[in-house]
């Protein structure tokens, strides 16, 4: 009599490669999703900055613009806020900056500002000109491992990423 079908064997070795193939692809799709979240925060930041730089370069309600970064102890919690007012300088906050808060931007989830950089950091845009006051450097890097981006403000008002 001959037997139709397969053997426990045969099926085992199926689904063990298919278990295999499985894993690599959802290893590959997280990464991506992570590189393409790192770089959408970045291009977000970047819009963020040219429109402070503008607000202050026009004066816009009558005051100084600037970004005011945040980086926390702990992970997953870092943020920026768009400040605006009389700039007196860098303090833990808007209000201790010296001005009032118009928006705060919490990074997505994964991401972070570099454990190197300070524990708080201004981009001060000056009024009338709107040039920055000062090149910074700020660095998200992936909490996963997977790449980091790094946002340059130098002087002359060029923002680089």
């Amino acid at each position: 009599m001959k037997n139709k079908g397969f053997t426990l064997i045969e099926l085992i070795i199926v689904i063990g490669i298919m278990a295999i193939l499985a894993t690599v692809g959802i290893a590959n799709y997280l990464a991506q999703r992570n590189k393409n979240r790192l770089e959408l925060t970045g291009s977000i930041l970047v819009r963020e900055l040219n429109l402070t730089m503008e607000r202050s370069r026009a004066q816009e309600d009558g005051y100084q613009w600037w970004i005011h970064f945040n980086n926390p102890v702990g992970s997953a919690n870092d943020f920026y806020v768009t400040c605006f007012g009389a700039y007196v300088s860098s303090g833990a906050n808007c209000v201790a900056d010296g001005g009032t808060e118009s928006k705060r931007t919490n990074l997505s989830a994964g991401l972070e500002f570099s454990p190197g950089s300070p524990a708080t950091q201004d981009v001060v845009f000056a009024k009338a000109t709107g040039l920055p006051t000062g090149t910074t450097t700020i660095i998200i890097n992936s909490i996963g491992g997977t790449g980091s981006k790094t946002v340059t403000v130098n002087a002359n008002g060029r923002i680089d990423f």
